[in-house]
């Protein structure tokens, strides 16, 4: 399933999954989840469920569950509608979950897994037919139409349509999963050029980093297409950029052999907006907002370090040299990735760009 009524799965088919028995429902847990009115009249106890029912969103309502959980699990964490009724008669979001987070790409919707509420594995190579693939979510909409929840808007770069954009995601995510199934290799997708380059920028910049691996490699193969969703904006070369970053960071946030794909996830989320301005080197900024909005520092001496980088990108300098320039030697490593990730929010956010 690679476009069917405008969806795009953005995850490797089979390389990613999860195993409901042996986990505490951490979906099923809040702090709320979100249900249609229509479903919650299915509860057993439907008046008590309306009125634990707080907050709009859409055709959801959000369902504050506390620590109990939803009232449809029993005291084995299974769901009752299910072993009742059978899957299909489960809430849709239910149904989908964790491959339901939603972002809009133009007219296309993107769908990739809740990584922060799902203990989702690494499987290499991938096998069809385990929970969390492609046929799960053909299965779950079948039939349906989806309003997502909780919908982020994907910004593209200047010049491509939102048919190229996925186009492209899609053949990368593919390229992904041939390599998984095989040597597992990231430089086998055409990188190569821009190892050099991460490598440089995060020297320079005092980051510390690893030499990749072919377990983190693994890890990354069945990661990118998700991670890429917040780097749309970027033009493909600094894509890639960016991603080689990220490779190097991998290292030294996971174990080289550990298959659990939701931690490393998070790991690299977090450092996306950093990736996202390193991807640009030596170069300058396309675009450098006239009057950003710069992050509240606590510290003075990181308030004058984003001036002085703001001051300087202005006047077209690199991006690498301007931030070796506004962080002195004073700088601790966990302050620099901070001060990078928080202007790379600033930068990206004021330039019309997705942090």
């Amino acid at each position: 399933m690679d476009i069917s009524g405008s969806f795009y799965l953005a995850f490797p088919d089979g390389a990613l999954t999860y195993d409901c028995k042996s986990c505490t429902a951490c979906c099923c847990r809040g702090p709320a989840l979100a249900f249609t009115p229509d479903e919650l009249e299915t509860f057993p106890d439907a008046e008590r469920a309306s009125l634990a029912a707080r907050l709009l969103s859409g055709p959801y309502v959000y369902l504050d569950v506390g620590s109990g959980g939803c009232q449809l699990l029993d005291r084995r964490n299974r769901c009752t509608v299910a072993l009742r009724s059978g899957k299909s008669a489960m809430p849709l979001l239910c149904r989908l979950f964790p491959l339901s987070l939603a972002v809009r790409v133009g007219r296309f919707l993107a769908l990739r897994p809740h990584f922060h509420a799902c203990p989702l594995r690494l499987v290499k190579p991938p096998r069809a037919g385990l929970p969390g693939g492609h046929a799960d979510v053909a299965e779950a909409l079948a039939g349906q139409g989806l309003v997502p929840f909780n919908l982020h808007e994907a910004r593209l770069p200047m010049g491509d349509s939102d048919d190229i954009v996925i186009g492209r995601e899609i053949e990368f995510r593919d390229r992904c999963t041939v390599e998984l199934s095989g040597r597992a290799r990231w430089p086998n997708l055409g990188t190569t050029a821009e190892e050099a380059a991460a490598e440089e920028s995060l020297r320079c910049l005092g980051l510390p980093f690893g030499t990749p691996t072919r377990g983190a490699d693994a890890m990354l193969l069945a990661l990118a297409p998700s991670l890429r969703l917040s780097l749309l904006h970027l033009p493909v070369q600094r894509l890639d950029a960016a991603l080689e970053i990220l490779r190097r960071l991998l290292v030294r946030a996971v174990a080289g052999r550990s298959r659990e794909a939701s931690g490393a996830f998070l790991a690299l989320h977090g450092l996306i907006p950093a990736a996202g301005l390193l991807a640009f080197g030596g170069e300058p900024l396309a675009v450098v907002p006239a009057v950003p909005c710069l992050p509240r520092f606590r510290q003075l001496r990181l308030s004058l370090a984003a001036a002085v980088l703001l001051r300087d990108l202005k006047a077209g300098m690199g991006v690498v040299p301007a931030l070796g320039r506004a962080m002195d030697e004073s700088f601790c490593t966990a302050e620099r990735l901070a001060f990078l990730v928080q202007m790379g929010r600033a930068l990206q956010d004021d330039a019309g760009e997705p942090a």
